[in-house]
């Protein structure tokens, strides 16, 4: 009877040290800024999601006459694309993955230490400063990024029509392309 006593004693302090743990995980990541980021990036996720799915619908629409009914089914389908294109995991899934992957490199201690830097002034300093120049570094390096692919982009098309060119194919006739391509019947 002792035994299971003990046992149970122990799971019972083993499953209060672990959600303890998990509080001075999320302690330190709310500390660090680093929860309100995730929230910033889901955001920003979830109007990416937007910007995509309009312009696939403005750009479907363009061409077509819609009815009224068809524009309102259309709405709903990119309704429920954002809402599948959206991260299913929680706040919580967070937490516990910093505690798994950067927590378990330190003792309670050692973050109860983390923690008290991050509420500091100093700390909180360094956390507005990265705040401020995480996005700002981020389109800088977008711009870069935007700059590299028009090249690239202006480059491959100038080979693809120097090939074209080179090549002198011939495109096929409508009648021998019709006559060779397959139906749905066959």
């Amino acid at each position: 009877m002792k035994i299971v006593v003990l046992i149970g004693l122990f799971l019972v302090s083993s499953f209060a040290t672990a959600a303890d743990r998990s509080d001075k995980i999320k302690d330190l990541l709310d500390s660090q800024g680093l929860l309100q980021m995730y929230e910033q990036q889901l955001k920003m996720g979830r109007d990416r999601a937007h910007q995509m799915a309009d312009q696939m619908l403005a750009q479907a629409a363009a061409s077509l006459d819609l009815t009224a009914q068809a524009k309102t089914q259309l709405n709903d389908v990119v309704q429920e694309f954002i809402s599948n294109a959206m991260p299913t995991w929680t706040s919580q899934d967070v937490v516990d993955a910093w505690g798994k992957y950067y927590g378990s490199k330190f003792s309670d201690e050692e973050l109860d230490q983390l923690t008290a830097f991050y509420r500091s002034p100093l700390g909180q300093k360094d956390v507005a400063a990265t705040a401020e120049a995480l996005p700002q570094m981020s389109a800088d390096f977008q711009e870069r990024y935007k700059l590299q692919l028009a090249k690239a982009t202006d480059q491959y098309v100038k080979h693809l029509q120097q090939i074209m060119k080179e090549c002198n194919c011939k495109r096929p006739t409508a009648a021998a392309g019709a006559a060779s391509a397959p139906t749905l019947a066959n």
